[in-house]
This record gives structure tokens, sequence and C-alpha cells, in this order.
């Protein structure tokens, strides 16, 4: 055995000595330059005069597949170098009389092992430089959905450099598109906002976040800012409310935009939806909402709650105030408005004596210190709506019906 393997490792180590023999019959079989297919031979007699183990072996292979995957090379093309270095070393080694039929037999049983060995590899290699891509890729489009829905073009020059990035991986510069935000609740966590993602991309058949495609394929979904959000063809946007409203889990709200032209209006689109789905998570609205506008007067008195509670303590502060009587003088306002300021039918939805009514508005104007008419009237219905997005008056935002 000594002997034998002391034959083989002078065999080999002759063919390395002067390999261009088996280089020049590797590249006359592959069609390739000597200098391509060196390497290939090299690495290969590297491993037999080593004999190398298994593990090493493995190792040497899938860094050559990976190296090849970033050159560009074919699979098939890296096998086919190797496949035709193993031969040509075959080849030379079986014109060596030193090796006997039983060595040779060996020798070709490590090469046919070593071919198997190398195929796997192979493959295992170009899949790790695949996964490096996708992910490249990945967070390439990720980052071009921020900057398309976060912020305008800054100038033409900004404008053009987004249409060549959209038009890279594979979006329309010019394309009709409209925005779709959606939310499954306040302050939702990373992980259940990503959740939400996943399930609207399966819902619409489109590609998940961590979608393994190199381009954009609309509806293209993407977790943003606690939210998901939609860019979608304006031609596919009823299909998408209909799979929407069909599949949908009851607790979401989906806010569709308005459609727009061009990638370089989705920032300015986003804006809206922006602004109404938080005004929707703040106010309990659920489902879809085909408009922005539905909730415009919402928005309006919601965005700036600072100001919303200086509305409501200027116009219903002194009632507020009034620990004993305030919820049922806010309670008893509101009705009075939604009744047409009509006594009786305010009574009647209240049910209430219209005397008792009399008597509560009259115990709300003295406390305000104004009466209920003119600009006032209208101050104080403002005041009731805001008041129902003031959590500060939780039991008095909404008026007791039972």
């Amino acid at each position: 055995m000594d002997n034998a393997d002391d034959a083989w490792r002078r065999v080999i180590a002759s063919i390395r000595a002067h390999p261009d023999q088996v280089i020049k019959a590797v590249a006359i079989e592959v069609g390739e330059p000597p200098a391509v297919v060196r390497r290939p031979v090299e690495t290969a007699l590297r491993m037999l005069a080593n004999r190398a183990g298994r593990a090493k072996a493995e190792s040497e292979f899938r860094r050559a597949g990976a190296a090849a995957a970033r050159e560009g090379v074919p699979p098939a093309r890296l096998f086919d170098r190797y496949a035709s270095s193993a031969w040509a070393i075959w080849d030379a080694a079986s014109t060596d009389e030193s090796l006997g039929r039983r060595d040779l037999q060996d020798f070709g049983a490590v090469l046919m092992r070593g071919l198997d060995l190398a195929a796997a590899a192979f493959a295992e290699g170009y899949a790790e430089v695949d996964r490096e891509v996708v992910a490249r890729d990945a967070g390439r489009r990720r980052a071009l959905f921020e900057e398309l829905v976060t912020t305008p073009p800054l100038d033409r020059l900004d404008a053009t450099r987004r249409r060549r990035l959209a038009d890279r991986h594979g979006l329309d510069p010019d394309g009709a598109y409209r925005l779709i935000a959606l939310s499954n609740g306040r302050r939702s966590s990373e992980l259940k906002t990503m959740q939400l993602a996943t399930k609207v991309a399966r819902i619409l058949a489109s590609e998940a976040p961590d979608d393994a495609s190199r381009r954009v394929r609309l509806p293209w979904v993407s977790e943003w800012r606690g939210w998901a959000v939609v860019i979608a063809a304006a031609s596919g946007s009823d299909d998408i409310r209909t799979r929407f409203e069909a599949q949908a889990d009851p607790s979401w709200i989906a806010v569709r935009g308005s459609e727009v032209r061009g990638v370089a209006s989705l920032a300015d689109a986003m804006i809206p939806l922006r602004d109404t789905l938080r005004t929707a998570e703040q106010t309990g609205r659920r489902g879809w909402i085909a408009d922005p506008n539905e909730l415009a007067l919402e928005t309006m008195l919601t965005l700036d709650q600072t100001l919303l509670r200086r509305t409501v303590d200027q116009e219903l502060g002194a009632i507020l105030s009034d620990e004993r009587m305030g919820r049922e003088l806010i309670e008893t306002l509101r009705v009075y408005f939604e009744a047409g300021e009509n006594v009786r039918e305010a009574g009647r939805r209240l049910h209430l004596a219209a005397r008792t009514v009399s008597y509560r508005l009259q115990r709300a104007t003295k406390l305000m210190g104004r009466p209920l008419d003119g600009a006032s009237r209208e101050r104080i219905a403002v005041a009731l709506y805001a008041l129902r997005y003031d959590g500060r008056y939780p039991q008095a935002a909404e008026p007791d019906r039972s």
C-alpha cells in the first residue's frame, strides 16, 4: 500500500511539474484558451497530490463554484472544465508504467468520486452566490421602495436618477400607479407589520417582502414604517379591492390613493394616505377606504393633537370640568344638535322630559358663558365633534345611548 501510494504521488508530481500537456488537452476538449482551464487542472492535481479528504475537497470545490458564479461562468461550463481535467489527468497517468492495474483502478475511482463531489459542491457554491445577489438586490429594491414613497424628487436630476433606478428594477417610469396603505392597528410591532405585509402579498398573489425575484412584480408589497404599502398598477386596483374585501382580516384598514402618472409622483401620493391611515387608526375606522377624502374632516381635526385639545378646552372646558354633570351636559348638547336643535326631539332620543333637556342646556350655556346661537353654535358643534378624538375624556367622547 505504501509503495502504491508512493507511486501515486510520484505520478501526480510528475504531471504537476509539467502540466502543459494536460492543460492543452483540456483546452482543446472544452474549446477554451489554456489560460482559462489552467486553474481547474491545477486544482484537480493539487487535490489528488494531497489525497485531500472529503471535507477539504468539498470546501475547495464549493469555493471554485462560488468564484465561477461571481465571474458569470455557467455551471455546465465549469463542470465541463473539471470533467475534462479529470479525463486528461487519467490519460496522462495511465501511460505511466509504474502504476499497476489495481492502482489505476483506484486512481480512476478517486477521479469519479471527485467529480460527483465537485458537481454537488459547485451547486452549493452557485447557490451561495445567488443568495448573496438576492440579498443585495432585495436591499436595493427596499431602498428604492423607501425612496419612491418617502420624498419627492429634489430636482430634475434626482427625478431622472429615480426613473433610471425604477426601469432597472422593472418598473415603468411613466406608468400609471396607485398606492394602497394598510394597517392592522396602532403601534404594531415590526414583526406584526412584516406578517401583515406577507399576508397582504399572499392575498394579492404578489411578491412577499423576502421574495427571491430580482425584479419588481406588481402589485409590489413592502413593510413601511409600521404599515404595509402596495404599489399597484392603476388598472388593477379594483381587483385588489375585491380580493381585500373577500380575504382580509376585518381588523385591517386599507386606504387607496388616487391614480398617479410616473414613479416620481408616488411620494406626493403617499402623503394623504399616510395622514388618512393614521386618522383611521385613531378613530377606529376599519375596512376599505376608497378615497382618502372620506376621512378629510377627521384628518383635519386629528393631525394636530395639541391644537385639537386647545379647541376642546376653549369651547367645552368649563363643561368638562364639572365633575357632577359634565358628561350628561356634553351628551345633551350633542343630541340637541343632532336633533336639529329641537328640544322635544332631543328629549325623546335621550328618554328625558323636554323640561330636563331645557334645564341642561341652560346649565351648559351658563358654564360656557355664552348662548347657543350664531357663531357660538357652530364653534360648539365643531368642538363636540373634535371631542370624539380627544383621548383625555373617554367617558364624554361618545354619547351613552343604552
